[in-house]
């Protein structure tokens, strides 16, 4: 629609939904702009004061494994705490997952050569790790209702079957998400929340793999190509700095602005005082629907 929108050159404003209920989020280009996002982010991240907004970002950080404020939901719910499967090799490699729904349609152009999906850059480490070395262990994300017998990402990640070195845990598995990435030699994700959330826990290595909006495009845990990927480089990639991740915490918290209240009379808009809808506006929309109509 906004895309319609700007072919015709009417102005867009995308609205989408805050950090919080009751908050709104806008958007010139898109919701899922990852450039536009970052923007966004580092706006508000030197809009406060250095200790405020460390402080705010720890307090999301912590309070995610509880309960994510945004969606509402307990991730750990089904899961049994400390629970992580034993590993057979000397190396691990961890994939968490997020759900395919996630990723947009509309958004940044992807840049040629890097990973375009997720099972891509998952089949693309099974290639370059020694089965011998190297246990990779992809966690698909928790569906986020009850789904009995449903499972709408199968086909997708039937894809490493043939892979012996590369184990699957569903997204209803008890296996505490945490205690499995504190575990691993090696974290990685494609653009999922416990990322970060790992970076902030400082037990294992984090890598990103996808288009991400917090990771800085020059940081050397970004690897977007199967080129960077070696068994010599991941065995020594460090515990990252905690505060790669308090941007990223401290917008999850705050973005957005609260709703405000518009008010109608005699089929006109107002904010407060101010006419929203405008006379040359509203002359506009009405002859290109009737031109719509017309075809």
């Amino acid at each position: 629609m906004s895309i319609a929108a700007r072919n015709l050159g009417v102005s867009t404003l995308i609205v989408e939904r805050g950090a919080r209920p009751g908050m709104l989020d806008t958007y010139t280009f898109s919701a899922h702009s990852k450039i536009e996002r970052r923007g966004q982010m580092m706006k508000l991240w030197n809009s406060l004061d250095l200790s405020s907004r460390i402080q705010c970002a720890e307090e999301y950080l912590e309070i995610r494994r509880i309960m994510d404020p945004i969606s509402g939901i307990h991730w750990q719910r089904n899961m049994n705490p400390g629970s992580a499967p034993r590993f057979s090799k000397p190396n691990t490699f961890c994939f968490f997952t997020t759900t395919e729904l996630e990723f947009a349609v509309f958004g940044d152009p992807i840049e040629s050569g890097t990973f375009e999906t997720q099972i891509e850059a998952v089949i693309a480490v099974a290639q370059s790790l020694n089965p011998d070395e190297w246990e990779i262990i992809v966690r698909r994300h928790p569906y986020s209702g009850k789904t009995p017998g449903v499972d709408p990402e199968a086909e997708i990640w039937k894809r490493l079957a043939n892979f012996n070195h590369v184990t699957i845990i569903s997204p209803d598995s008890e296996v505490d998400s945490y205690a499995l990435g504190n575990a691993a030699s090696v974290v990685a994700h494609f653009d999922s929340s416990i990322g970060p959330e790992l970076i902030y826990l400082n037990r294992a290595p984090v890598i990103t793999m996808g288009p991400t909006f917090w990771e800085k495009e020059d940081s050397p845990y970004l690897i977007r190509r199967k080129s960077q990927l070696s068994s010599e480089f991941l065995k020594s990639v460090p515990l990252r700095p905690i505060s790669d991740v308090y941007p990223w915490a401290l917008y999850m918290a705050k973005f957005g602005e609260p709703f405000r209240v518009v008010n109608w009379n005699e089929g006109k808009a107002f904010l407060g005082d101010h006419r929203l809808l405008s006379r040359g506006f509203r002359r506009y929309y009405r002859g290109e629907l009737q031109t719509i109509v017309d075809k």
